[in-house]
């Protein structure tokens, strides 16, 4: 090697003996390497030259972790089991012999002494997969004869023919069982291969640093996503329990309020007037202003609910609702924010588990007693959220927030430990007095409130269907505020309550709560998730080591069952590409309040979100995008680099790395597309011109002025415009005044309209109407609203590079102003329609 031959397809063979060949050897090999040559080692050992003689332990260390370094390939001398020092194989082991590790000599490399920790991994995960499940099978043995959830007051009366109640399993329930058993085995198995094996000890103290913490953000994660699929696993369907209609008690309903404009507490009090309920005189609405505003306590008494006031703030919304409560005295207690507008059936689907377990309860002895402290309804929306308004994913995306109250919080029943979430809650009002009224010590009261309600023995129950919808934040920084006060008001609460240490809540509990806790933590995490392949790609630290077959066998498995137990153990109202983008876009902006309520640096001052649409969000864009845009550069730069070193012998390595970077660069840029907003468009967007917007098919009548009669197809419904669809091209046009009438099952109305448009749309005829006056302003409301909203109630099928694709059409569209591709055909003009091909909108 010396003297290299000036050929083509020449390999050079090089051999060494780790106990006679030390720098001088190594220094040859170096500048053969230097000099770009092409090397593999055709004969090694760990003996002295001649195949005897003891093993030289710290120069086969130094030899073989330079040929790692150097991606040397090698064979070793010499896999026989003659008596020689160089043998791989004992002189005892007999030729038909199945090997094992401990046939095998001290002579050759760590890896070969390893060949079966593939195997050996899987039977120590094994291992801790049974002690678990040995573990969890004892717990929820013990755990059993006591009585502290719902679903097992509800067996245990049913046991006792006490009952009549059913209760059912939730669909493909062993399906997912299965599926979720098959994740954690594998994640065991992966963690097991990552402590043990994925250490990188040959770069330096660095590589180990970032691997240790990485590894312990793994681990956390798993723990996180245990306890969020063990209560997932136990959602059961709660019959809704019949009572007779003298049984419904007294309930008083508190809307609190601040700061919230007129209008929209009108609709919110209008909801709570038209709640159906056996005895509508039980029923008391109460609007609690703490802002001490005289039209607000004129608008109450102008629709004849009860108004409640105090001379100041103290306690925030928690002393609101205390003061509220002193003045009343319903055994039941409706507690709603101001923009939540409640579904007519509301109280009939929720009040009846209430009063059925205390008609139970008077079949059993007093210290056999439970009571239904707080039961919890999903807080819906009827306007798009920022994720799926300003990344134009209103007609595929569920809200932001569904997946927590329709899914997490049902499944947090089988443990007792559903959140009370402040708004569409029934609560026993035994319970709030038992535990002095709600807690008024944090700006999460809420959150604080249910613990302690259910630290005193009471149960509580999360329901999946919405019954009331309200309003979003309106922007990318109320968003951010919201999150932040959520984050700051759980870390705190649970550090003042002592969570980690309470005695009086059930084990269950305990660790769903501080799972709740930590989750706001994930800054934490997910910064650190998105650094790693940077430190690779980027900073060229090498975080862990493996090879492709490693990669294949623990980390491909266990992601691919990461994305199926996600998607389908999640009822798809959650994906792995939306969690990202909702976790990650947050991230620079709760990393310091999250560390610094952590050390008790607390920000106690309450201040309601602002659901508003008057504030703009185009003076801050900019340096909220400062950090994506930098992990945006730093992603494209890490993506270049590792196509420069891809080879065939790391070929999957770099695939899993590339893969890791596009998915990060991919959350970053729709990230970016979220804070950059986008542009109202007032002809085609109705979010723009409405907060709701119900997209129905219902046959509705159109009369016009001169008494001709026809029927349409509702589209679009709004408060201030109509889309319907109509056959006849000469009935209506543009400028034409009608009379629209909508009827129910419940409601009726008729509506005074103007005709602003009229488009061919596949053979029939969209008619665009402005609402001009209302017969019954009303019961017009009550259609809007009474009603789960129509945006997506599950995530429909949208690929990653068809969001991307979206975002940059409609922001290159933005960019020149070219906002629409419909076709007006009739002008203002009473001419022939002309006879046109149907467009599409």
């Amino acid at each position: 090697m010396a003297k290299p031959i000036k050929s083509k397809n020449i390999l050079y063979s090089f051999n060494f003996y780790a106990g006679s060949h030390h720098e001088k050897l190594m220094s040859a090999i170096a500048d053969a390497i230097a000099e770009m040559l092409p090397i593999f080692i055709t004969e090694c050992s760990l003996t002295y030259e001649g195949g005897n003689g003891a093993i030289d332990y710290d120069y086969a260390v130094k030899w073989f972790g330079y040929l790692r370094r150097q991606k040397l390939g090698y064979t070793v001398l010499n896999l026989s089991n003659r008596k020689m020092s160089y043998s791989l194989i004992k002189a005892s082991t007999g030729e038909n012999k199945h090997l094992s590790d401990d046939d095998l000599t001290d002579n050759g490399p760590e890896e070969f002494k390893s060949l079966h920790y593939y195997v050996n991994m899987a039977v120590l995960s094994f291992g801790i997969v049974f002690v678990f499940f040995m573990m969890a099978l004892i717990y929820t043995i013990f755990s059993k004869r006591k009585c502290w959830t719902y679903y097992q007051f509800i067996r245990k009366i049913k046991k006792r023919e006490l009952g009549d109640v059913e209760i059912h399993h939730v669909k493909y329930a062993y399906v997912k069982r299965i599926l979720v058993m098959a994740l954690m085995l594998i994640t065991i198995i992966y963690l097991t291969w990552r402590i043990t094996f994925s250490i990188n000890k040959d770069h330096g103290p660095i590589p180990i640093i970032c691997n240790i913490i990485l590894l312990l953000v793994e681990i956390l994660g798993f723990i996180e996503s245990c306890v969020l699929y063990f209560n997932i696993l136990n959602i059961k369907d709660h019959t809704l329990p019949l009572i007779d209609d003298h049984e419904y008690p007294d309930v008083d309903i508190f809307i609190a309020t601040y700061n919230e404009p007129e209008e929209l507490l009108r609709k919110t009090i209008n909801g709570c007037k038209h709640l159906q309920y056996p005895d509508k005189s039980k029923v008391h609405v109460w609007v609690c202003d703490d802002k001490r505003r005289g039209n607000i306590k004129e608008l109450a008494k102008n629709i004849n609910v009860g108004y409640f006031d105090r001379p100041d703030n103290k306690g925030a919304k928690a002393g609101n609702l205390n003061c509220a409560m002193a003045r009343t005295s319903a055994p039941y207690i409706v507690t709603l924010d101001a923009d939540m507008i409640v579904r007519s059936e509301f109280l009939l689907k929720t009040i009846p588990y209430f009063v059925y377990v205390e008609k139970c309860n008077t079949k059993l002895p007093e210290d056999q007693q439970r009571h239904l402290g707080l039961l919890q309804t999903p807080q819906c929306f009827y306007d798009p959220d920022v994720f799926q308004y300003n990344l134009y994913s209103e007609t595929t995306l569920t809200n932001e927030q569904d997946f927590f109250y329709r899914m997490i919080e049902v499944s947090k029943t089988s443990t007792n430990s559903v959140i009370y979430g402040g708004s569409n809650t029934i609560l026993s009002r035994k319970a709030l007095d038992d535990i002095g009224g709600f807690y008024t010590k944090s700006i999460t009261e809420d959150f604080a409130t249910g613990l302690l309600i259910e630290s005193k023995g009471y149960l509580s129950l999360a329901i999946s269907e919405p019954l009331a919808s309200g309003m979003t934040p309106n922007n990318f920084d109320d968003h951010i505020k919201q999150r932040t006060r959520w984050g700051r008001g759980v870390i705190n609460t649970a550090r003042d309550m002592k969570l980690l240490w309470r005695w009086d809540i059930h084990f269950s509990q305990k660790l769903s709560y501080l799972s709740s806790a930590v989750y706001w933590y994930s800054p934490i995490k997910n910064l650190i998730y998105i650094l790693s392949p940077l430190c690779f790609a980027v900073f060229r630290i090498p975080v862990f080591k493996c090879n492709w077959l490693e990669i294949g066998v623990f980390w491909l498995p266990m992601f691919i069952l990461q994305y199926l137990c996600l998607t389908f153990v999640g009822s798809r109202m959650i994906s792995l590409k939306w969690s990202n983008v909702y976790e990650i876009c947050v991230m620079p902006f709760l990393l310091m309040p999250v560390v610094m309520e952590s050390f008790g640096i607390s920000k106690s001052k309450f201040k309601v979100t602002d659901k508003s649409s008057n504030k703009s969000e185009s003076q801050k864009r900019s340096i909220k995008m400062i950090p994506f845009i930098i992990l945006f550069i730093l992603s494209i730069y890490g993506i270049v680099r590792v196509l420069t070193v891809v080879n065939l012998t790391n070929m999957l390595c770099m695939v899993v790395i590339l893969f890791w970077l596009c998915v990060n660069l991919y959350t970053i840029i729709m990230v970016i597309f979220l804070i950059s907003g986008r542009e109202k468009d007032e002809e085609n967007d109705e979010f723009a011109r409405s907060t709701v917007v119900v997209r129905t098919c219902e046959i509705i009548k159109v009369q016009k002025g001169d008494g001709m009669e026809k029927n349409a197809t509702t589209s679009v419904l709004t408060e201030h415009i109509l889309k319907i669809f109509i056959n006849d091209r000469e009935f209506l046009r543009i400028g034409d005044i009608a009379n629209v009438k909508i009827q129910t099952d419940k409601y009726k109305a008729v509506l005074n309209c103007i005709v602003t448009s009229v488009r061919s749309i596949s053979g029939k005829y969209l008619i665009i109407m402005g609402i001009l006056e209302y017969d019954d302003e009303e019961e017009y409301l009550q259609i809007l609203f009474d009603r789960i909203p129509t945006l997506p109630q599950t995530l429909q099928t949208d690929f990653f590079r068809f969001v991307l694709f979206r975002n940059l059409v409609y922001r290159v569209i933005r960019l020149f102003s070219y906002f629409y591709i419909e076709k007006d055909i009739i002008h203002t003009s009473k001419k022939e329609i002309p006879d046109l091909d149907s467009d599409m909108v």
